[in-house]
C-alpha cells in the first residue's frame, strides 16, 4: 500500500484549497523559486521545504534551517508526517506564518494476477466469441 500527501492550505491567498503533492519528492516554495509546488502567500524565490516518500511513509526536511514548524516546533533533520499535522512556514507578511494541514490517503495497489499474464481476462468477451465461432 502506498499513501497519497494532500496539503490543505490554512492561510494566503489560496487558502482552504487542497493541493495533492504530485510525485514521491516534491520541493515547496514560493512563485518564482523553481520549487515543484509554488504556493501563493510565501516568500517570492525562496525554497523551503522538501517533500518525500518510500512508498509507506512521507517525511519533510528543510532547505533553510530553522524557517519551518511542524506541528509549533522546530524540524528535526528528518520528520515523518502523519494525517493532522500542520506546517508552518514565513509568511509574506513577517508577523502571520503560512500554514498548510496534512492529509495522509492510503492507496491500496492492484494485485497481479497468480493466474499467470491474464490475457484471458483482458480479452473483450465478444472477440473471444465471435474466434471461436470462426
Amino acid at each position: 500500500m502506498s499513501q497519497i500527501l494532500k496539503l490543505t492550505i490554512l492561510d494566503g491567498a489560496q487558502v482552504g484549497q487542497t493541493i495533492t503533492v504530485p510525485s514521491e519528492k516534491c520541493s515547496v516554495g514560493g512563485k518564482g523559486s523553481n520549487s515543484d509546488l509554488e504556493l501563493a502567500g510565501l516568500p517570492h524565490a525562496i525554497k523551503f521545504i522538501d517533500l518525500s516518500s518510500n512508498g509507506k511513509t512521507w517525511t519533510v526536511v528543510e532547505f533553510e534551517p530553522r524557517s519551518a514548524l511542524l506541528n509549533q516546533r522546530q524540524l528535526k533533520r528528518r520528520n515523518k508526517l502523519s494525517s493532522g499535522d500542520e506546517i508552518s512556514l514565513p509568511g509574506v507578511t513577517g508577523d502571520l506564518p503560512f500554514r498548510m494541514t496534512v492529509e495522509l490517503e492510503t492507496v491500496k495497489n492492484k494485485a497481479k494476477s497468480a493466474s499467470g499474464s491474464g490475457i484471458l481476462e483482458k480479452v473483450n468477451g465478444t472477440v473471444l466469441v465471435l474466434g471461436l465461432v470462426y
